[in-house]
C-alpha cells in the first residue's frame, strides 16, 4: 500500500507529538509522587492518589487500580468518605476501559448508592455519568441519554461549570453515534459556550474538534477545518500536545 506524503508527514507529526505527551505525563507523575510521600495531610494524599489513579487511567490500567486502591485504602482509614467515592469512580472507568462492562457498572452503581448514603452530590452525578459513558459505548443509547440527563440535573443543582460543559458534551455524543447531527451540534454549542466563559482554552479543544466532527459529517469541510485548526492553534499556544496528534489526522483527512 502506498501513502502520499501528506499522510506520511501527518504520520510522523503524530509519533512526535506523542512522545511529547507520554513525556508531558510522566513530569506530572513523578511531580505528583514526590507530593505523596510529602509531609501532607491524609486528606491531601487520597486525593492524590485519586489523581495519580486519573494520570495513569490512558495507559496503564495496573496502576490505575494500584493507586486508586491506595487512595481507598487511606480513605477507609481516615473515614474520608467522598475521597473513596472519587477513588472508586477512577476504578470503575478503568474496568470500563479494560472491557469489563458488569464490573464499570457495578462500580457506578455502588458509586451512586454511597453518595445518596452521605449526601455527596458530585459522587452521584459522577456515578451517572459514568454509567453513561458505559451504555454509550456498549451501545444502549437509551440509558446513555437517561443517566447523562440526571448527571447533568445534578451537576447544574451544583453548579459546576466544568462538569456541567462535560455533561452536555456527553449527551451530544451520544446523538452523534445515531447520526442525529442537529441535535448534536445543539448540545455540543451549548457545552462550548460554557468553556469560553470558564476562559480556560484548553478545555476548549474538544469541543473545537466535536464540533468539527459534525460538520465533517455533514460534508462541511470548510467549517470543519475552521474548528480543527481552532483546536490546533489552543494546543500549539498552550503547549499541550497530549491531543495533537487527533488534530493532525482530523486535518490530514479532509
Amino acid at each position: 500500500m502506498l501513502f502520499s506524503a501528506k499522510t506520511i508527514n501527518v504520520f510522523v507529526l503524530i509519533c512526535i507529538c506523542l512522545n511529547t505527551a507520554f513525556a508531558q505525563r510522566k513530569v506530572v507523575i513523578d511531580s505528583l509522587l514526590l507530593l505523596v510521600e510529602s509531609d501532607i495531610s491524609h486528606i491531601e494524599k487520597v486525593d492524590i492518589y485519586v489523581k495519580l489513579a486519573k494520570e495513569n487511567s490512558s495507559s496503564d490500567s495496573a496502576n490505575t487500580n494500584k493507586y486508586a486502591n491506595k487512595a481507598i485504602t487511606l480513605a477507609k482509614e481516615i473515614r474520608y468518605r467522598e475521597g473513596e467515592i472519587n477513588a472508586l469512580y477512577e476504578l470503575g472507568l478503568n474496568s470500563m476501559y479494560i472491557g469489563n462492562h458488569s464490573r464499570a457498572e457495578y462500580t457506578f452503581l455502588k458509586i451512586i448508592e454511597k453518595s445518596d448514603s452521605i449526601g455527596y452530590p458530585k459522587g452521584q452525578a459522577n456515578g451517572l455519568n459514568g454509567l453513561g459513558i458505559l451504555y454509550w459505548r456498549i451501545g444502549n443509547y437509551e440509558k446513555a441519554l437517561e443517566s447523562h440527563s440526571k448527571s447533568l440535573e445534578i451537576r447544574k443543582e451544583i453548579g459546576d461549570k466544568l462538569d456541567i460543559s462535560n455533561s452536555l458534551n456527553n449527551i451530544g455524543l451520544v446523538y452523534h453515534v445515531q447520526s442525529n447531527y442537529e441535535i448534536t451540534l445543539e448540545y455540543y454549542l451549548k457545552a462550548l459556550t460554557i468553556k469560553k466563559e470558564l476562559g480556560d482554552k484548553k478545555k476548549l479543544v474538544s469541543s473545537y474538534n466535536n464540533i468539527g466532527a459534525i460538520y465533517n459529517n455533514q460534508g462541511n469541510y470548510s467549517k470543519a477545518l475552521d474548528f480543527y485548526y481552532l483546536a490546533l492553534n489552543i494546543i500549539d499556544e498552550s503547549g499541550d500536545k497530549f491531543r495533537v496528534s487527533s488534530n493532525l489526522m482530523n486535518i490530514g483527512n479532509i
